[in-house]
């Protein structure tokens, strides 16, 4: 009920705008001006045609569009939002191993260097005591911090 009201109203507007003559003119300054009077000054003024307002069914065609067009947008921009906090968490987690790969291979390398000297070398155990390597072990933890240094120190 209200929609066809509004709908009339418009259309009685419209018929009342239409039967109003439109003049349009340009001042001394070159500026466009319309009126529903005749101007005062000497220039020259033209009667411009006004349309008749589109059908309604033209017009709830044109809204829908409208909202779908509205409906489309906001998705578009979820999508967007979406990718962008993709992007920033690939990001952070590639820093993220980034920062792990160098501790790693900073970690082989001194570790490397201290079984290169010619001083005893130990490890703690589970119970927290020094245990010593000897010369099998020391070769195997070196062969195994050379093969950490070469899969982190790209």
């Amino acid at each position: 009920m209200r929609r066809k009201l509004w709908v009339a109203s418009i259309s009685l507007l419209a018929i009342a705008a239409a039967a109003v003559p439109v003049y349009r003119w340009i001042d001394e300054a070159g500026n466009v001006h319309y009126s529903d009077r005749v101007p005062d000054t000497a220039r020259e003024s033209q009667g411009v045609e006004l349309l008749p307002p589109p059908p309604a069914a033209e017009v709830d065609a044109a809204r829908t569009r409208l909202s779908r067009l509205q409906e489309d947008l906001a998705a578009a921009a979820q999508r967007r939002a979406e990718v962008q906090e993709r992007e920033r968490i690939e990001r952070e987690l590639a820093e993220a191993q980034r920062v792990e790969w160098l501790r790693r291979c900073t970690f082989a390398q001194q570790n490397l260097y201290a079984l290169a000297q010619a001083r005893p070398v130990y490890r703690i155990d589970e119970t927290g005591k020094r245990v010593y390597l000897d010369d099998r072990e020391r070769a195997a933890e070196v062969a195994r911090l050379e093969a950490e240094r070469a899969e982190y120190c790209k």
